[in-house]
C-alpha cells in the first residue's frame, strides 16, 4: 500500500497504541499486519496476544477463538517476512496459553 490513507492509518493506530497499551488488542493485531518492519510487526502482534490472553485469564469465553486466530497470523508473519532469527520457540504448544490444547503434527 502507498499513499496519504495508508500512513494516516497507520499512524492513528500507533496513536491508540500510545494511549491505551493495555487494552483493546485490534489496534496491536491491524499494526502488526501494516508495519513494514517484521521485527516490530511481530511485537505488535505479540502485545495483541497478550492481551488476548489477559482477557482469556478474566474469564472472557471467547477469547480462546481470538487467540488462535492471533496465533496464525504471528506464526504467518514470521514465516512470510523470514525472520529465522526472530525469537521463536521450538515447542510449538508454549505458543498456545491454553495447555489443555494438545497439537499433534503428523506427516501427511
Amino acid at each position: 500500500m502507498s499513499g496519504r490513507p495508508w500512513r494516516t492509518a497507520v499512524a492513528a493506530l500507533k496513536r491508540a497504541a500510545q494511549l491505551r497499551p493495555n487494552e483493546g488488542f485490534e489496534k496491536f493485531m491491524y499494526l502488526g499486519q501494516l508495519l513494514d518492519d517484521g521485527v516490530a510487526a511481530a511485537t505488535c502482534t505479540r502485545q495483541g496476544l497478550a492481551l488476548i490472553e489477559w482477557q482469556a485469564s478474566q474469564g472472557d469465553e471467547d477469547a480462546e477463538e481470538r487467540m488462535c486466530g492471533a496465533c496464525c497470523a504471528l506464526v504467518e508473519q514470521l514465516m512470510g517476512r523470514g525472520l529465522h532469527s526472530f525469537p521463536f520457540p521450538h515447542n510449538v504448544s508454549s505458543l498456545c496459553p491454553f495447555r489443555s490444547i494438545k497439537v499433534t503434527l503428523s506427516p501427511m
